[in-house]
């Protein structure tokens, strides 16, 4: 089977920034001595191949002076005296403005990379899911002062401007934290949850969540059902807007410019099909064959098999989802993990990230929470050997006891507290229907193997998914049998992938923290192929590719 591959952040989740060389909360000197250029350019890391490509993707220039007058009237100061970038993802980055009253706020601007309209319609989206989330659902998100979806304004570049967080990231504070206190945190994790279900709060339509006021054409009222109260319903439907989906993958590239559908939709069948038809149209116009990664299978550039998937897809399209509640349209928040969790004196004080938030079906959305998702049977007492093992080995196992513990009672909990969100996670083979839509999203930058093993995976699990109809799919035995060595391929480029990864903090796009940049430079210069253990699968092609490759390493 194909095992997953660690994968490049999503395209609005945030890199974690590394404390850099130099403070970047420096007070600003006089307005005419300022270089401003470390607040456009990407400064968290370094790229091994293609670095001019990528650094250029990310540089966004703006009126700096602009911004902090902006952030200082926001929240009612006189002036900003410190501003520093504190997070880099792949579509935009998040700075923190200190002001002279002691009041902090945080902007994020996208890159001048992304699209405009699909900027614009991302902005739009995240502040009305926080506006909603805080009063509506009740659940704490930073407070949004003012934003922009378009460039026509006094900071030159749309914006996101929100008061500061309260409370520390929770993957800071997680590994050393008491039992009972990661149990009490587990247990405000599922009152998240059940808020996200609150009183059965389910919408009419599949899409981006937008307030009124920003509504463009496409849009609709955003008609809620459940048993809540008429006054809310009449609220909301006051307040918001279901439209177009923000999602990078319906903008990215070419993509941003073609006419495709991005929803709203009334079925969640119709999501997976915009998605195959998306896909089927940009391959057919835009496809490269010509360009190749490091170590890629040469299917990977096999148009035709990319197309016969995304067919296989909508021939799925209507029997693939679970029927009725649990795919309902439903707003929620797809990671809720430690970095997306602030807690201040052991409680949650704000959920932040929502960029990627939309009203989808529940199946997809409602996944196991990082910070109690174990891998594998969970171990909930000491092993027969431990009083021989030495100390590492024995905290080692208690930490794992730990996990197992926390991740236990999580699941207990949940389905005594839950029980209809209980049986969305426990629908059979759930996983084998999450991880087609994954890999689906743009099989032609990410993995053409990968897709069509999940489409396999299916149909040998079909009769568990749904016992009382024959499954819509199927493949050649000629296929298969030319399947079986690219899997194979597959899963020892994922080692070597997943290598780099441990011992140098690498990213498939050959991204490096800076501090790790020179070391990881001399030690892919000096690794050769037959060094890697590619086995037999390693054929000419892949060492020409891996050779050329290594010499653009350290190259602009």
């Amino acid at each position: 089977m194909v095992r997953p591959r660690p994968r490049v952040a999503a395209s609005w989740n945030f890199v974690r920034c590394r404390a850099p060389r130099r403070s970047l909360y420096e007070a600003s000197p006089a307005p005419n001595k300022i270089d401003y250029e470390h607040f456009y350019r990407h400064s968290t890391g370094r790229w091994l191949w293609d670095e001019e490509k990528q650094l250029a993707e990310r540089y966004r220039r703006f009126d700096v002076p602009a911004l902090k007058e902006l952030a200082a009237q926001s929240v009612g100061a006189r002036r900003c005296i410190s501003m520093g970038k504190i997070a880099e993802g792949r579509s935009s980055r998040t700075f923190r403005l200190k002001m002279d009253n002691g009041k902090c706020a945080f902007v994020k601007i996208p890159y001048a990379n992304v699209d405009p309209e699909g900027a614009a319609r991302a902005i739009k989206s995240e502040v009305a899911k926080t506006v909603q989330a805080r009063t509506v659902l009740g659940i704490p998100t930073p407070r949004v002062l003012n934003w922009s979806g378009t460039q026509e304004n006094a900071v030159g570049a749309e914006y996101v401007l929100m008061e500061a967080a309260t409370g520390t990231p929770l993957w800071r504070l997680w590994p050393k934290m008491d039992i009972k206190i990661k149990l009490s945190i587990v247990a405000q994790v599922i009152e998240l949850e059940k808020k996200f279900l609150s009183e059965m709060l389910t919408y009419g339509s599949y899409g981006n969540l937008y307030l009124a006021q920003d509504a463009f054409p496409g849009c609709e009222k955003a008609e809620i059902q459940g048993e809540l109260a008429q006054s809310i319903k009449d609220e909301v439907s006051r307040r918001f807007v279901i439209g177009p989906v923000a999602a990078p993958s319906f903008w990215h590239g070419e993509r941003a410019f073609m006419e495709i559908n991005r929803g709203p939709w009334k079925l969640p069948q119709d999501y997976l099909r915009a998605i195959a038809q998306r896909e089927i149209a940009w391959l057919v116009r835009y496809a490269d064959t010509k360009t190749q990664r490091m170590l890629e299978p040469p299917m990977q550039r096999d148009i035709s098999k990319h197309i016969a998937h995304y067919l296989k897809l909508q021939d799925l399209a209507d029997t693939l989802l679970p029927e009725g509640e649990k795919s309902r349209a439903t707003l929620w928040h797809p990671n809720l993990q430690e970095a997306n969790i602030l807690v201040k004196d052991d409680k949650i004080t704000d959920i932040i990230d929502w960029n990627d938030v939309w009203i989808g079906p529940l199946f997809l959305q409602a996944k196991v929470p990082s910070l109690v998702n174990v891998v594998g049977d969970l171990k909930l007492q000491l092993p027969d050997d431990y009083e021989t093992m030495d100390e590492a080995e024995q905290a080692n196992v208690h930490r794992q006891l730990d996990e197992s513990f926390v991740a236990f009672v999580y699941h207990q909990t949940l389905r005594e507290q839950s029980p209809f969100l209980s049986s969305v996670r426990n629908v059979p083979r759930a996983n084998s229907t999450r991880l087609i839509f994954d890999y689906a999203q743009n099989s032609w930058d990410d993995d053409v193997i990968a897709v069509r093993q999940a489409l396999i995976r299916v149909i040998r699990h079909w009769h568990d998914m749904r016992p009382d109809m024959p499954c819509p799919i199927s493949f050649a035995d000629a296929e298969l049998e030319e399947h079986h060595p690219y899997v194979e391929a597959w899963n020892l480029t994922a080692d070597l992938y997943e290598t780099f990864e441990t011992m140098l903090g690498m990213h498939r796009d050959g991204w490096v923290e800076e501090w790790k940049y020179e070391v990881a430079v001399e030690f892919l210069k000096e690794m050769s192929i037959e060094k890697l253990d590619l086995g037999d699968e390693a054929t000419e092609e892949k060492k020409r590719d891996w050779a050329e490759k290594m010499g653009r390493v350290g190259r602009q």
